[in-house]
């Protein structure tokens, strides 16, 4: 018995336009290839979220120590302003970094008849260390009359 038999004319020309499944052979070569695709792709994407978190782990310590100086070299000049010994001038001054964040390298208190002035420079390490990048980022600050030459 013929597999067309029994069927209407129509209904047998549906069956000859009936196009046969693949062979496994032919998805073997596509398979995985969209679980892959992903894998490389939330790889590419954590690798670029890893660098841009170092660079503003950088920015922002960069900040940190920028602030810090400044206050710690505020509080320098301030405290010498009001006749306080150099000594404890720097003492608070390393106070202030050490609540902001830094450690507090050098402290200089100058002064010239009535006037004052505080050099501070403070270092803030960075949380996350980039290879090539120094760990610890330094920064001088001023406050006071400017120093002058001569």
């Amino acid at each position: 018995m013929n597999h067309t038999q029994g069927l209407s004319k129509r209904e047998s020309q549906k069956n000859k336009s009936f196009r046969p499944v693949p062979s496994r052979g032919s998805r073997e070569k596509t398979c995985g290839s969209g679980t892959l695709s992903t894998i490389i792709t939330s790889i590419v994407i954590a690798v670029a979220l890893l660098i841009v978190g170092g660079i503003l782990s950088y920015v922002l310590a960069l900040h940190k120590s920028h602030s810090a100086s400044d206050l710690a070299a505020l509080t320098a000049a301030t405290h010498a302003r009001a006749s306080l010994d150099d000594r404890t001038c720097c003492s608070l001054a390393s106070d202030i970094a050490t609540a902001n964040g830094a450690k507090l390298t050098s402290c200089e208190v100058v002064r010239a008849a009535s006037e004052v002035a505080a050099s501070v420079t403070v270092i803030v390490e960075v949380p996350w260390k980039i290879p090539g990048l120094s760990k610890e980022l330094p920064s001088t600050s001023y406050a006071g009359n400017p120093y002058q030459s001569g």
